[in-house]
């Protein structure tokens, strides 16, 4: 359903192909992207965009995900930069989706991680994995640049090197969030000690170890 910035009703979209919609975003212009998958059990993932008014300017197959050994695909996840350009997460592939809905590039991660996902108004594109939670060693955070380019795959928090103290740790990114004034924020919540500055020692902070206990939250800058 679209609404004005009045709160009045414009019109409702509707589409037998959106079968398992995974995430809804608008762009500058009031177009609505629809990353969405075949069925609740499929591993195609799809993308449509809607203008203003509801009506469909295009639907298209973004990626086709091999399921893991142990486990199933992950949820796929999108975001979009200031030209209207999305960026596709699924399985291990990052996908660039120009305006006309032409795949631009798509990029093998090499890895099919629950991520998130945020692009800066330039298209520069990050993406953390979501959950270290006895998984992965280190949470990562990788940038991706608007032509393909991997900028960087860095340690963004570290909880593994204090595994020898008793307790429950991990931890579990909620999101990534830019800001034009201050850049990449990380939000989540964590378990036990963790260093949220892997190049050094000025980032650990204890939180609660005791799985009974709400866990803490943070809030830290990725770069």
């Amino acid at each position: 359903m679209i609404n004005g910035s009045n709160g009045n009703f414009i019109s409702a979209v509707a589409s037998a192909d959106i079968k398992a919609a995974k995430q809804l975003a608008a762009d500058r212009s009031g177009n609505i992207y629809v990353l969405y998958l075949g069925n609740s059990n499929s591993n195609n993932c799809y993308l449509a965009k809607h203008n203003s008014k509801g009506a469909k300017l295009y639907s298209k197959l973004i990626n086709t995900a091999t399921p893991p050994a142990v486990g199933v695909v992950p949820p796929p996840s999108m975001s979009l930069d200031d030209e209207g350009n999305a960026y596709v997460h699924h399985g291990k592939s990052l996908s660039r989706i120009d305006p006309a809905g032409v795949i631009k590039w798509k990029l093998d991660l090499g890895t099919d991680e629950d991520v998130k996902i945020v692009t800066n108004k330039l298209g520069d594109t990050y993406l953390a994995n979501g959950s270290g939670k006895y998984v992965y060693p280190t949470t990562r955070l990788a940038k991706i640049s608007k032509f393909g380019k991997l900028l960087y795959n860095k340690p963004l928090f570290d909880y593994t090197s204090h595994m020898d103290q008793p307790g429950y740790k991990y931890v579990r990114i909620a999101g990534l969030h830019m800001f034009d004034t201050i850049g990449l924020i990380v939000t989540g919540d964590f378990a036990g000690k963790v260093n949220f500055d892997p190049q050094g020692e000025e980032g650990i902070l204890t939180g609660n170890f005791n799985t009974n206990l709400v866990p803490d939250i943070f809030a830290a800058e990725g770069e």
